[in-house]
């Protein structure tokens, strides 16, 4: 919208405001995101921005409800602990890719609403599906980890590690490395990765509970 048309009295949303607020989010990142910036984006005066959202940290919360809401069809408790959470991996990992600017969402605190019925709703379903709760924790914790970190290493990139041989570097001097298959596609190498921790999680359950 030009910062010389205003929005009709009124017709401010919180949606509206949540949708702008994300594409800018997506494209610049958090630190970029404020509250008179987005009033003017949207050719709104910047006290109207605060009869949705009381603050920053209140709309900030309210994108990570709008990003982690579609992480709740992922869990099904009527799957196995392993598809839940390469679900959940998968699913968290698309959203990232299309708003890579929301990692940081994702990673400040505290809580919020949205993101503990999420951790409930995942741990319930892992327990119930044969995880016992601290392996849960540590499985659901984890993945969110590794998903995370994957999408920042990954973003704007065809791959970090294949970019980072990119440089012509001669496989003489490191034909290990050359042809080991240490540059893969993102998405070949995180299914791989998320397959070692979900392996890693199986045999330290069997390793507790057949000594």
């Amino acid at each position: 919208m030009d910062k010389g048309s205003r929005l009709a009295r009124g017709s401010l949303s919180r949606n509206t405001i949540l949708d702008s607020a994300l594409a800018v989010v997506s494209r610049d990142g958090v630190g970029r995101l404020t509250m008179r910036s987005l009033a003017e984006s949207l050719g709104a005066h910047p006290t109207s921005m605060y009869r949705h959202f009381r603050n920053k940290d209140e709309l900030l919360a309210g994108l990570t409800d709008r990003l982690l809401d579609h992480l709740h069809i992922a869990v099904d408790p009527s799957d196995g602990w392993r598809a839940i959470l390469l679900n959940l991996g998968g699913q968290l990992r698309q959203i990232l890719n299309r708003h890579p600017g929301a990692v940081s969402l994702l990673t400040a605190g505290p809580y919020s609403p949205s993101a503990l019925r999420l951790i409930e709703t995942t741990l319930t379903a892992l327990t119930r599906a044969g995880l016992p709760p601290p392996d849960a924790a540590q499985a659901l914790r984890t993945t969110f980890t590794y998903t995370l970190g994957h999408a920042v290493t990954t973003a704007g990139s065809t791959g970090f590690w294949t970019d980072l041989l990119d440089a012509a570097v001669p496989a003489s001097a490191y034909p290990t490395l050359i042809g080991g298959g240490w540059a893969t596609q993102p998405d070949d190498e995180f299914n791989a990765g998320l397959r070692l921790i979900l392996d890693g999680t199986a045999a330290t359950i069997q390793s507790s509970t057949h000594p």
